[in-house]
């Protein structure tokens, strides 16, 4: 059978909005080829996104300990966040490692247009960054809205523990799968190296 766009019935409904984080949950009506009657659909979601996987000037990945209320756990993550309204999402992922990390960019480059949040049932996009000879400059300073621990890992062992997915995000895993290339071309990973991921 070939699939086929499902047709969208009137604007988005609004359902909620939250004050903090432009989260919203939304309502959606579709029709399936050769239907009559509309399938609604309640979604959620939030602004676009910035993964960054950032590399210090002498080869570390630096990733963030912070504790996740919806599964109630401490994961580590690559610094990530939402644009603001009308940013462009490379400053975004900027301003998001600064301040997260307090580290800048030498290089910042995007590697991908399209880890999705869910699919299914959200329209959220994220986009995964690459940055480069990142230098501290400053300390982080404590953020009683969102408390981050700072952590430094070789990429080999950043790698080898995304890709046993412990503790991180989906969207972390996700973008590693951009990102492995701009890594390699770079030197700053092997095919050797990969044989051990995920063991």
């Amino acid at each position: 059978m070939k699939i086929q766009a499902w047709k969208q019935v009137g604007e988005d409904t609004v359902l909620q909005k939250s004050p903090y984080g432009g989260k919203e949950f939304r309502q959606r009506r579709f029709i399936k080829p050769g239907a009559e009657e509309p399938d609604v659909f309640d979604l959620y979601g939030r602004r676009n996104g910035a993964i960054v996987f950032p590399v210090t000037e002498d080869g570390k990945v630096i990733v963030v300990r912070q504790f996740r209320q919806g599964i109630t756990e401490i994961t580590i993550e690559l610094p990530a966040g939402t644009a603001r309204s009308g940013e462009d999402m490379r400053a975004a992922a900027g301003r998001e490692l600064r301040e997260e990390t307090d580290y800048e960019p030498g290089e910042l480059f995007q590697t991908s247009n399209a880890v999705w949040l869910d699919a299914t049932n959200s329209w959220v996009v994220d986009r995964t960054f690459v940055a480069l000879g990142c230098r501290r400059v400053a300390e982080v300073a404590d953020n009683p809205r969102e408390p981050i621990e700072l952590v430094l890992m070789s990429i080999e062992e950043w790698m080898a523990r995304a890709f046993k997915s412990e503790g991180n995000d989906s969207g972390t895993v996700a973008a590693m799968f951009y990102v492995i290339p701009h890594l390699l071309r770079r030197g700053l990973i092997t095919p050797k190296m990969m044989l051990g991921w995920g063991e």
